[in-house]
């Protein structure tokens, strides 16, 4: 992917083990490093679940994320169109938790957590949009 540096997924083959994490650290390090800041802000969460809804919401998308990239990524290989797994899952997330935000106080850990998780949710979703257009624009020429 040009814009963004994003390198392109290699071509899936029977015999080759597939793992996600490698596809992943073939990425750019600015890229390795904003995925790595992904996974550790949406971890906070655990801290935060027992006593915040909004916390348990996250909590849950994160675990089906996980999931449903791992499932994807054993059935398919790697495709371009395991963007859409985040961008469905989280962009609901994401607007959850823009229509709750009132009710958080920015004070306290929780409420500076909880606009971190906001922020880093709405860059990823705008990279991975960003990513999955000029995949299918790539396709669509040829």
């Amino acid at each position: 992917m040009k814009c963004l540096g994003i390198q392109p997924f290699k071509k899936y083959s029977e015999c080759q083990t597939m793992n996600l994490m490698n596809e992943v650290m073939r990425q750019p390090a600015g890229v390795v490093l904003f995925i790595f800041w992904v996974v550790f802000i949406q971890t906070l969460s655990v801290m935060f679940a027992r006593s915040h809804r909004e916390a348990r919401w996250i909590l849950a998308v994160w675990i089906g994320s996980c999931l449903a990239l791992g499932w994807a990524y054993q059935t398919w290989g790697p495709e371009p169109g395991l963007g859409l797994i985040p961008l469905v899952l989280w962009l609901p997330l994401l607007i959850l938790l823009w229509l709750a935000r009132r009710s958080v106080n920015t004070m306290f850990a929780y409420g500076k957590w909880y606009w971190l998780v906001m922020i880093t949710l709405g860059v990823f979703l705008a990279l991975d949009g960003i990513y999955l257009i000029e995949e299918i624009i790539l396709r669509l020429r040829g």
